[in-house]
């Protein structure tokens, strides 16, 4: 059975800080673009310290969205 790709993605909201600028990237001789970068998500739970985590979400992003 086929389908698109698009059918089987989740889609998620992260609110965080990012660690550095992104890089963009084009492979192909530049017909493909991406770009990379990490996002800091603060945990909404603190810890058996008292102090609050981060998660380092790695993202990357390809086509348009990419160069935006």
């Amino acid at each position: 059975m086929l389908f698109r790709s698009c059918d089987k993605m989740n889609k998620i909201v992260l609110l965080g800080k990012l660690i550095k600028d992104p890089e963009l990237k084009t492979i192909d001789n530049g017909e493909k673009v991406f770009t990379r970068f990490i996002v800091a998500v603060e945990r909404n739970f603190k810890s058996a310290d008292g102090t609050r985590k981060s998660d380092l979400i790695p993202v990357t992003m390809w086509g348009r969205k990419a160069e935006v």
